[in-house]
């Protein structure tokens, strides 16, 4: 069955949309690496990253693993502990997640108290590790039989869904299984949790990676120590993942709304629990999971509530499934053109807003932007250009990584950065396809997988169009057609250069999914025959008959 697709398929966009950006380099028809790989930093101990850092370990690298969090997160370390107030609007994105903080001589100690910069010891923390978004009752959308790291279990009387607590239970589970606790005594020289990453560079004139970093720690219970040094690698795994940074819509009026009513106008991610918002009429902005899910939590709770969504084609599985998951009880309205301006003596519930049909609305207490978010990554300054929108291809020096905040470009699909892949990107759902994502990097780092030239790498690019062909949600045509070419790949090195085989997605799993998918989901959008589809399909066949509904789970509103 293997033999069937080939090892290395070109991608639908060629050398047109590649040959702006610098090809160089690498004569012969794979990559070749200047360097032995030993050394190796992982950025995020989310489901992605634990994953990834364990496969290194066990390939013999020599990893270490930054974390902002306390603790093993990604979204679900859970905690009652609110963010810092979202910007409105958005920052810029070179700076949406987080100011870098990089002293002038390093290494460097500093010991903040209260008041210092205008900041409470409270706020400096909050303000490191960036609590997560999950709300006290959030549960999976989707069931546990997709939303489980390998090795370990559920209990075995949990639920269909999953608690967010259960999850973060499981990830912790995980992580301890793996040695990449923060208590771990044989983590000690692996994990650095309360960690930020500053700064990722290569100076020209070296062929390793230079991480800034700043850890906080509490210094007794009235002040807090930072510590900035530097370590170097040959290689770095970039897995923070899509969330970093919240995103505000600029609509005429709303930043003086949120500095006048600081308590009462706030994004998604600062909620936590119904009470805080009872008897109250309540508006939500927005059409994303969280601006569905938050309906339901609230609906028995708030006196009313409304929902404002833009007037668009909702296409996508996702899209679809929110609109359908609102609250019966909510009334929908449509996009607001502006927030009226308020002064010293404006109630909130008196303040004003008119729609874009013209109708003028007010007496809301509440209102919560629930308008997703972007992905910022300070760290990679070198590697931003907010210049470039949407799908431009310009002529520019440095292949850019971050533009607009809702993708990341020029990586490859096997995850590396296409003009040095010894930057590497978490790719496909972590849950379902980390761990091949960490083979493909491990493989790759360690000798046993081959990447192509740059030049092939640049014509296997998917270009920086968001949605494509290989996009979709778990079970669906574009994902499993992903799916099947890492797994193709995979197998294919490890039978000429050794390494053991990987299998598909156990066919149990796939009938509980399918059923769920389309219980939950959108009807007949997953069928038995996805997770086969392409198995006696060559690939060059692949996407000429289908149609697959493209996903936007990060701005919708």
């Amino acid at each position: 069955m293997l033999s069937k697709v080939p090892v290395v398929v070109a991608f639908s966009v060629g050398l047109a949309a590649a040959a702006q950006l610098p090809l160089g380099g690498n004569d012969g028809p794979y990559h070749h690496f200047e360097s032995q790989i030993k050394r190796v930093a992982v950025i995020g101990a989310g489901p992605a990253g634990l994953q990834h850092a364990a496969v290194l370990r066990e390939n013999g690298f020599e990893v270490r693993l930054f974390e902002r969090a306390p603790g093993p997160r990604g979204n679900w370390l859970s905690t009652s502990e609110l963010p810092v107030s979202a910007d409105f609007p958005d920052r810029r994105i070179e700076d949406g997640a987080y100011v870098p903080d990089i002293p002038h001589k390093l290494p460097h100690s500093h010991v903040y108290h209260t008041g210092d910069d205008g900041l409470s010891l409270n706020v400096r923390w909050r303000e490191q590790w960036n609590p997560s978004p999950v709300w006290e009752h959030l549960t999976s959308n989707s069931p546990s039989s997709i939303t489980k790291l390998p090795e370990v279990d559920y209990p075995p009387d949990h639920t269909w869904t999953l608690s967010n607590q259960e999850i973060r239970r499981h990830v912790r589970q995980y992580a301890a299984y793996k040695g990449l606790l923060a208590d771990d005594e044989e983590a000690r020289n692996i994990t650095s949790y309360s960690t930020r990453v500053e700064r990722l560079q290569k100076p020209e004139d070296s062929s390793r990676w230079t991480l800034t970093l700043r850890r906080l720690r509490w210094h007794g219970a009235a002040a807090i120590c930072a510590d900035w040094w530097t370590e170097e690698f040959d290689a770095v795994l970039v897995a923070t993942g899509d969330y970093d940074s919240t995103h505000t819509p600029n609509i005429p009026g709303v930043p003086e709304w949120a500095e006048r009513f600081p308590t009462h106008v706030f994004h998604s991610r600062e909620y936590r629990h119904p009470s805080s918002l009872q008897g109250n009429d309540v508006l939500i902005i927005g059409a994303s999971v969280s601006a569905s899910e938050i309906s339901r939590d609230i609906a028995p709770h708030v006196r009313s509530f409304s929902v404002s969504v833009r007037d668009r084609e909702r296409s996508s599985a996702y899209d679809q499934r929110n609109i359908r998951r609102f609250a019966a009880n909510i009334t929908r309205i449509p996009e607001i053109r502006r927030f009226y301006p308020v002064d010293d003596s404006t109630s909130v519930r008196d303040a004003k807003l008119e729609l874009i049909n013209g109708t003028i609305i007010s007496g809301f207490d509440q209102i919560i932007f629930a308008t997703g978010f972007r992905r910022s990554n300070p760290f990679l300054a070198g590697f931003h250009n907010s210049t470039i929108k949407g799908d431009e291809n310009p002529d520019v020096d440095v292949a850019p990584i971050i533009t607009d905040g809702t993708h990341i470009r020029s990586v490859h699909w096997t995850g590396h950065y296409i003009p040095d892949p010894t930057l590497a990107f978490t790719a496909g759902r972590p849950w379902t396809v980390g761990t091949l994502a960490a083979l493909a990097v491990a493989r790759t780092w360690s000798g046993k997988a081959r990447l192509p030239n740059l030049q092939k790498r640049w014509e296997q690019y998917n270009g920086p169009q968001r949605n494509t062909f290989f996009s979709g949600l778990f079970g669906s045509l574009g994902h499993q057609a992903y799916h099947r070419q890492l797994i193709v790949w995979l197998n294919n090195e490890a039978l000429e250069l050794g390494g053991r085989l990987v299998d598909q997605f156990p066919l149990r799993k796939r009938e509980e999914f399918v059923y769920y998918a389309n219980l939950e989901w959108t009807e007949n959008y997953v069928t038995s025959a996805n997770f086969s589809r392409y198995d006696d399909t060559p690939r060059s066949e692949w996407g000429k008959e289908e149609k697959t509904l493209a996903t936007d789970l990060h701005i919708d509103w």
